[in-house]
């Protein structure tokens, strides 16, 4: 090798190693800028409710409830997603995130139950094209409701095209008077640098009076950790064990309902897993008391996977889940539980029905 061309490929050594010590420093103080403006929330944090109702819960009377991850809208049948080997980072059109929005809001108001848990529902997002999903929802009528965020982003620049700000939560909506609503964290799915940019997941624990009694219906909404490791899932498995069994305890009414992003252990074998599909895992239901039973609808599936488009899809060979349903108390009766099949065109996921009588 001659000297002119010994020295260009030493410039261009050169020049990529400084290329690359460049986006390495960008990256770092991008991701100390995250650090600085992480969203960190107290263990537990007071909610505001809004709008008003007089009535109250009652005693040996039916209450309808849904429990709905409507994933900001942006998971219709029309989406895959990176996270589950699809190819789709955020939807690509705003009109379809509306039209997918406003149907679940219809359909909502048409089923009028009288308690609602919303699950994956934007705020203020690049992906959901800013919609503020959670003021459409609470102009459901009659409805006291509150919103608690599990998780702000300023930006979040993976992959590409970058998913850009996100800001959701979980919301409920209730036709009788809430005393208090409260966002409670549960333990940390990721370790830093990953934890800037992901959840903060939480329940939100609302606490309904009841009619000529000193209990509270005690309502919990749920979503936890849907990617992250066994050990995540099952530290915050734990968490909401032990504060479903202190209110149980206490003897209040207590009703867990959500996207548990994993199947109850005893349920069937409805949906079995392929081969490199995302597995939810169990949730080990024996490590809770006797004090407590576990709903899900076998016959229907509550989730798709994100693989791939549901439209023109094979939904003979199609991968389904359930991962949504209820925990309920022991003075608790279970008249009801239904999915909704409503073939999965607004969200991945199917609402779940249940109708329970506090005994």
């Amino acid at each position: 090798m001659n000297n002119k061309a010994s020295k260009f490929f030493t410039d261009l050594v050169h020049g990529l190693a400084t290329l690359l010590f460049l986006v390495a420093a960008l990256y770092f103080l991008f991701v100390c800028f995250l650090t600085v403006v992480e969203y960190k929330p107290e263990q537990e944090e007071v909610l505001e409710l809004t709008g008003e109702t007089a009535a109250k819960v009652r005693l040996n009377e039916e209450i309808d409830l849904v429990s709905w991850n409507v994933s900001y809208g942006g998971l219709g049948d029309n989406t895959d997603y990176f996270r589950e080997e699809g190819k789709g980072v955020k939807p690509a059109d705003p009109d379809r995130v509306s039209e997918n929005v406003n149907t679940m809001f219809n359909w909502l108001q048409e089923k009028d139950a009288d308690l609602i848990l919303l699950q994956g529902v934007d705020s203020l997002s690049d992906r959901s094209f800013r919609f503020g999903e959670d003021k459409t929802f609470a102009k459901l009528p009659g409805r006291v409701s509150a919103y608690a965020v599990n998780h702000i982003c300023v930006y979040i620049a993976y992959p590409l095209p970058p998913i850009g700000t996100v800001q959701s939560g979980i919301m409920t909506l209730s036709k009788y008077t809430v005393d208090s609503s409260t966002r409670v964290s549960l333990p940390l799915a990721n370790k830093w640098p990953v934890r800037v940019m992901t959840a903060k997941h939480c329940l939100q624990v609302s606490r309904l009076p009841v009619e000529d009694s000193s209990k509270e219906l005690v309502l919990v909404n749920v979503q936890l950790d849907t990617y992250g490791k066994a050990e995540a899932k099952a530290a915050q498995n734990e968490a909401l064990r032990s504060l479903l069994e202190e209110e149980a305890a206490k003897g209040n009414y207590v009703i867990a309902g959500g996207d548990f992003s994993q199947t109850f252990y005893g349920v069937g074998d409805s949906y079995p897993v392929a081969s490199g599909k995302w597995d939810p895992g169990i949730l080990d239901t024996s490590a809770f008391s006797a004090d407590f039973s576990f709903y899900m609808d076998t016959d229907t599936p509550s989730r798709r996977s994100l693989d791939q488009s549901y439209v023109d899809a094979d939904k003979d060979s199609f991968q389904y889940y359930l991962t949504d349903g209820y925990i309920v108390s022991s003075n608790v009766e279970v008249v009801s539980l239904e999915n909704a099949d409503l073939d999965f065109v607004n969200s991945n996921h199917n609402p779940v029905c249940l109708t329970v009588v506090l005994k």
